[in-house]
């Protein structure tokens, strides 16, 4: 088998970065790139590119990659217990321990994932792994190393859901739901003839389907604080209101449907991990793998970029 290629897919989440200042409680997240330069230089260690992200029990480090005026591209990893892996011998089946008791008390073994920050506008793309850590390791970043700023992390909410609606020039033009009842016969009051319901009977579960919208070309709501208001409510629904979604559209987009399910906007992205040259195996090396997942991370940024920008609220 001539260069066949192992890759390994991973998916990508999105999350907004905002950094306030604990005197008065302003948004600097435009100095975003500043303040980290100031925790870096006065915090890490090891050549000046790693950094502790918890120094608890649950011990997360951060190893800087790339660190440019745009991009922070970094590795985190954490900690893994020494008595939950072990290394074996695949052709005797011997075990034995990853790390011994000497090498403990100075070494431990990492779960490693990476993530792309754009300084430009606090977005940041995290790949989320098992047992590897997650991206609210990185509020530690600030929150571990300043007195005088906090930060905090907000998920990017796939622009299917009504979080989309949100943006300036958006419009709700139907409410689509279904609803369960109790008793066919209150379907009279909404036109179905007495016999049509009469034939219902012995049916255990009646669900009726509604779209209430306005007259037409006209939207039934717009304007950005009556949306937020009207979404707002319909999240604290009836119990029986099932399958609820909205018609309606953005500034940037033509009409569509918007659900309330909590979508997390990610996406797939995949990277060789091992060669096979005519039987011999080579895998690769931790700086090839992060060169390889910084590449592709990049590319699909910059792809999604300006939808991210816009679904995140943020401004150039």
């Amino acid at each position: 088998m001539a260069n066949a290629v192992k890759r390994q897919e991973k998916t990508v989440y999105y999350y907004g970065i905002t950094i306030s200042n604990l005197v008065d409680n302003s948004d600097v997240t435009s100095d975003i790139k500043r303040i980290f330069t100031d925790i870096f230089t006065t915090n890490c260690i090891g050549d000046g590119n790693s950094l502790a992200l918890s120094r608890g029990e649950q011990k997360v480090t951060m190893d800087i990659i790339i660190n440019n005026d745009n991009y922070l591209f970094a590795r985190v990893g954490k900690v893994k217990s020494n008595a939950d892996m072990q290394v074996r011998d695949l052709t005797t089946g011997e075990r034995k321990d990853v790390l011994t008791d000497e090498e403990l008390e100075k070494m431990g073994i990492e779960i490693c994932t990476y993530f792309l920050l754009d300084y430009t506008v606090g977005i940041v793309g995290f790949i989320l792994g098992q047992s590897a850590p997650g991206v609210n390791s990185l509020v530690n970043l600030v929150n571990e190393y300043s007195n005088a700023y906090n930060m905090t992390i907000t998920s990017i909410m796939s622009n299917d859901t009504v979080s989309a609606l949100l943006k300036p020039g958006s419009k709700i033009s139907k409410i689509n739901y279904s609803f369960l009842i109790p008793d066919p016969s209150v379907l009279a009051q909404v036109g179905l003839s007495r016999d049509v319901i009469m034939e219902m009977d012995g049916i255990r579960q009646k669900e009726v389907y509604l779209t209430v919208k306005c007259e037409e070309r006209r939207p039934l709501f717009e304007g950005q604080e009556k949306i937020g208001k009207v979404i707002e409510k319909l999240k604290h629904r009836n119990q029986n209101v099932k399958k609820l979604s909205v018609t309606g559209k953005t500034a940037s987009s033509s009409s569509k449907n918007y659900t309330f399910a909590e979508d997390l906007l990610s996406f797939k992205i995949s990277f060789p991990v091992q060669q096979n040259d005519d039987g011999i195996i080579t895998n690769s090396t931790p700086e090839q793998l992060a060169g390889e997942v910084f590449e592709k991370m990049a590319l699909l940024y910059q792809e999604h970029r300006e939808n991210l920008v816009l679904l995140a609220n943020r401004d150039e």
